[in-house]
């Protein structure tokens, strides 16, 4: 499980505390959290490092976010399961329920179907191949070649397939080089 900050750890602990939050509200080992902070690519801009607000700001930040993933896992087990809701709860890395110890299946398996079970997670496979021009190197691009494909596994996403790969192909000819190339 992954935890993204943008909030920076000077020494702090604020890696270590953003992980133990989100452990303890999983009903998991500290092991199994990695914590991603200051990567400006996949987390969130964050004011600052100002007057050790970080466990403050940051860890009810990252316990809201987990006790909403809690309450999907939850969700999600009691329909596996058979139990109600309200009698399931998260330790040791596994959803349990209460009233029926027997009845209980391990965290990482509750993930695995909620990453395939909901449509905005639906593998695909896409591929955007380029033919560039016999005079690639003198830099016509005129008359290139360019193929995509496309393929779900349920029809439902389909039109969404459709859209990543066109949107990928046209960030890849946005991409290709405009200028004399040197072959190295």
């Amino acid at each position: 499980m992954r935890v993204y900050s943008g909030s920076m750890d000077i020494g702090q602990g604020l890696d270590t505390i953003l992980r133990q939050i989100v452990a303890e509200t999983l009903g998991t080992t500290t092991d199994k959290i990695n914590v991603i902070i200051g990567d400006t690519d996949v987390c969130p801009w964050d004011v600052g490092v100002h007057a050790s607000r970080s466990t403050f700001i940051a860890g009810n930040s990252a316990l809201g976010a987990a006790e909403q993933v809690k309450e999907q896992i939850l969700t999600i087990a009691a329909d596996l399961l058979e139990v109600p809701v309200e009698s399931l709860d998260l330790y040791g890395g596994k959803v349990t329920c209460a009233d029926d110890p027997e009845k209980n299946t391990a965290i990482d398996k509750i993930l695995r179907k909620a990453h395939f079970a909901s449509a905005g997670n639906t593998m695909f496979m896409a591929a955007h191949f380029y033919e560039p021009p016999t005079d690639f190197m003198g830099g016509d691009f005129k008359g290139n070649r360019n193929s995509l494909h496309a393929d779900a596994r349920r029809q439902d996403v389909i039109g969404g397939c459709e859209a990543r790969t066109q949107g990928a192909g046209v960030a890849a000819l946005r991409a290709r080089p405009r200028t004399k190339q040197r072959a190295v």
